[in-house]
C-alpha cells in the first residue's frame, strides 16, 4: 500500500470483462476488494458456477446438533476432519463450515482467480449425509477403529490416519453409532485396523508388532508403537509435531465435557492440517517427578521420558534445525493441580516450552481459549495477493521521531500474544476489525511463523494496515521459545548442543518473510532475564529492538545491545483484567506514578 494508505478499502473497484464464447465473465482481483468489513465481502460473480469441480461444505453446527451425545459429536467431528484432512492433500474437496470460517469462504471465492472460486457448493448437514454423499471415498480409504476406554487411542487413530490413510472411528455398539452405521453400510471389509486390546503394558512382554519391551504403560506403549512405526521411519513430518488433547475429557475418567462444552476445545477442528501433512500426534505430560495424572499407576515421568524420545527423534530428522510443535499442554483436563497434580496451569505452560525449547522445537500456542480452528488444510493453499512489507512505513516512523525529552514518559503498547494460529484466526482478527485502530501506534505480535496455516489473513492485515499498525513478533519471535534454555549447558531437558544459530536462521527467514525487525517480548518463563549471548542473537534479527519478560522481576530494565535497544516489559498484577478498561487504565497509570525514574515502558 501507498505511504498513508488506510488500507484497501479506499480502493477504487477496477473490475473488467473478458469475453469467451457467448459468456461475459466479470473479473474481480484482490484489488477490487473492500476488506474494511470482511463480513460485507461477497462472492464474485461465478463463484458456485461448478468450472473448478465440486467444494463439499460440512455444516459444523448442524452435524453436531443432530447428534445424541457429546461422545457421537467427537467422533463424528474426528471423523470427518480427516476425511477433509486426506482428500485436501492435493485438491481443496471439503470444507468445515462455522460462523468464522463462512466469513473465509467468501473471501476464498470473492475473487475470480480465487482459491475455491467456480466450485459448485454441496452442503452436508448431517454425518449420515457425509456417509451417504462421500461414501464411495470413505470406503477406498476404510478405517481404524480406536477404543474410548484407552483414551490415548484416538490420538494413535490420528498418527495411523495420516500415514496409512484409515479414517478414525470409535468404537460403539450402539445401533446409532458412527462405527455401527460403517459397518452395516459397508461391512466388516472397511476395517483396516483395530486398535483396541492391542496395548496391554504388560511388564516384561512385547508392544504389539515391535520387538520393544513394554513400558509397564498402555499409553505410553502405544506411543513408543507410533513413534517405532512412524516416526523412526520417516514417515511423518519433520517440520511439525502436535500437542493435541487426546479423548480423555469424555471418557468414564474424564468430566463428560470439554470446556465450555466447546468443540474448539477438543482441537479436532485443527486436525485437517494434521492429517493432511502427516504431523504425529501425541498427549503426554511434561512433568518428570510424578505420573501422569490420567495414567497414575505408570512409573512417575514416564510420560515426560516417552516424549523425550518423540522430540529426540524429532531433533535428529531434523538435523538440528528447528521445527514446530502445534498445541498445547491440556491443562484444564490432565497433569495440573485442577485434577490433582503438583503443578499449576501456568507451570504446564512454562514447562512444554522449555522441554521442547531444548530440543529446538518452537510453539504455536494453541491454548485453551479459542485453541483450534477448521480448514487449515485449504487456507494452506492460498497464494499470497500482498507484498509484505513495512518499508515505507518504517522510514516514515523514524523520520518523524520526536526528541528524546528526559521529563517525558514514552509508551510502547504491545497488541499480544498472538503465538498461537488459533488465537490470531478468532480474536487477532476481531480486535483487528476495531473501528479505533489507527488512532494511536500499535505493535501487534502476530508471530510471522504462524503465516504458513493463515495465508490468507497475513494478506487481510497488511493490506488494510494503517500508518499507525505496526507488525512485530510476540513471544518469543518466530514460535514461542524459553531462549535462555538455547545455550549450550543451560538446556534443562537436553544435553544437546547450543540453540542459539539454529534460532537465529530461524527467526532470521520468518521476519524477513513478514519484514519484521521488532522481537515484542522473550518469554523465559522462570528462567531468568535473557543472558547477553542471548540478547546477541536476537538483535541480528531485531534491530530495531527487543522487549524482555521475566519471573520474578519488578524492574522493567533498560540496555543496549549491539546497538540494539532492549527494554524489560513492567509486571504489575494491581488490576483485574476482567475489570472496566477505567480501571485498567488508572492501573497502569499508577505503575508509571510509581517508577518515576523510568522512562520506557
Amino acid at each position: 500500500q501507498p505511504s498513508g494508505s488506510t488500507g484497501s478499502s479506499n480502493t477504487k473497484s477496477t473490475v473488467t470483462t473478458s469475453s469467451k464464447s457467448s459468456t461475459t465473465v466479470k473479473k474481480v482481483t484482490f484489488k477490487d476488494l473492500d476488506l474494511s468489513n470482511l463480513k460485507n465481502l461477497q462472492e464474485a460473480p461465478g463463484a458456485d458456477s461448478g468450472v473448478n469441480g465440486t467444494l463439499y461444505v460440512i455444516d459444523t453446527d448442524s452435524m453436531r446438533e443432530r447428534l445424541s451425545s457429546n461422545q457421537f459429536i467427537y467422533d463424528a467431528t474426528k471423523f470427518s476432519v480427516s476425511l477433509q484432512g486426506l482428500e485436501n492433500r492435493k485438491n481443496s474437496v471439503i470444507y468445515m463450515k462455522d460462523g468464522t470460517s463462512t466469513t473465509w469462504l467468501t473471501f476464498l471465492r470473492a475473487q475470480t482467480d480465487g482459491l475455491l472460486y467456480g466450485k459448485k457448493i454441496v452442503t452436508l448437514k448431517t454425518i449420515d449425509a457425509v456417509v451417504k454423499t462421500l461414501g464411495d471415498r470413505i470406503k477406498s480409504y476404510g478405517i481404524v477403529v480406536w477404543d474410548p476406554a484407552q483414551p490415548f487411542t484416538s490420538n494413535i487413530a490420528t498418527n495411523v490416519c495420516g500415514v496409512e490413510g484409515y479414517l478414525p472411528v470409535m468404537y460403539s455398539d450402539d445401533e446409532d453409532s458412527l462405527y455401527m452405521k460403517l459397518i452395516g453400510k459397508f461391512g466388516q471389509s472397511i476395517v483396516k485396523m483395530d486398535l483396541r486390546g492391542k496395548f496391554t503394558g504388560k511388564t516384561g512382554s512385547k508392544i504389539w508388532g515391535t520387538s520393544i519391551t513394554s513400558s509397564g504403560s498402555a499409553k505410553c506403549d502405544a506411543y513408543l508403537w507410533a513413534m517405532e512405526k512412524y516416526v523412526k521411519t520417516n514417515k511423518t513430518s519433520k517440520d511439525f509435531i502436535a500437542y493435541m488433547t487426546d479423548f480423555y475429557p469424555l471418557s468414564s475418567k474424564g468430566t463428560g465435557k470439554f470446556l465450555d462444552n466447546s468443540i474448539y476445545e477438543t482441537y479436532l477442528p485443527s486436525q485437517d492440517y494434521i492429517v493432511a501433512n502427516k504431523i504425529f500426534t501425541f498427549d503426554l505430560s511434561i512433568f518428570k517427578d510424578e505420573p501422569a495424572t490420567d495414567d497414575p499407576t505408570q512409573a512417575s515421568g514416564l510420560d515426560y521420558r516417552t516424549l523425550q524420545k518423540l522430540l529426540q527423534y524429532q531433533y535428529d530428522r531434523n538435523g538440528g534445525k528447528f521445527s514446530q510443535c502445534i498445541g498445547f499442554p491440556p491443562f484444564v483436563y490432565k497433569y495440573t493441580t485442577r485434577v490433582g497434580g503438583k503443578y499449576d496451569d501456568t507451570m504446564a505452560e512454562w514447562t512444554t516450552v522449555e522441554v521442547m525449547t531444548a530440543y529446538n522445537i518452537a510453539v504455536q500456542a494453541d491454548c485453551p481459549g479459542p485453541s483450534s480452528f477448521y480448514n487449515c488444510s485449504v487456507f494452506e493453499k492460498y497464494t499470497p495477493q500482498v507484498k509484505y512489507t513495512q518499508a515505507e512505513k518504517r522510514k516514515k516512523a523514524l523520520s518523524s521521531l520526536p526528541t528524546y525529552d528526559s521529563n517525558t514518559t514514552y509508551l510502547y503498547i504491545y497488541m499480544g500474544d498472538y503465538d498461537a494460529a488459533s488465537w490470531t484466526y478468532h480474536t487477532g482478527t476481531r480486535m483487528w476489525a476495531s473501528k479505533d485502530r489507527g488512532e494511536i501506534p500499535l505493535a501487534w505480535a502476530f508471530n510471522p511463523n504462524l503465516m504458513q496455516r493463515l495465508p490468507m489473513v497475513w494478506d487481510y492485515f497488511y493490506s488494510t494496515a494503517t500508518n499507525n499498525d505496526f507488525f512485530i513478533a510476540g513471544d518469543s519471535g518466530a514460535g514461542y521459545i524459553n531462549s535462555n534454555l538455547l545455550q549450550a549447558g543451560k538446556r534443562k531437558h537436553s544435553t544437546l548442543p547450543s540453540g542459539l544459530e539454529a534460532w537465529k536462521e530461524w527467526c532470521t527467514s520468518w521476519y524477513k518473510k513478514a519484514d519484521i525487525t521488532i522481537t515484542g517480548m522473550l518469554l523465559d518463563g522462570n528462567n531468568g532475564y535473557a543472558s547477553t549471548d542471548v540478547l546477541k542473537a536476537c538483535s541480528s534479527f531485531s534491530p530495531d529492538g527487543i522487549g524482555v519478560w521475566n519471573w520474578p522481576s519488578n524492574d522493567s530494565g533498560m540496555s543496549v545491545v549491539n546497538n540494539v535497544a532492549v527494554s524489560g516489559m513492567s509486571q504489575y498484577w494491581g488490576f483485574d483484567q476482567n475489570g472496566t478498561v477505567e480501571n485498567a487504565a488508572n492501573a497502569l497509570i499508577d505503575i508509571i506514578d510509581n517508577r518515576r525514574n523510568t522512562r520506557f515502558y
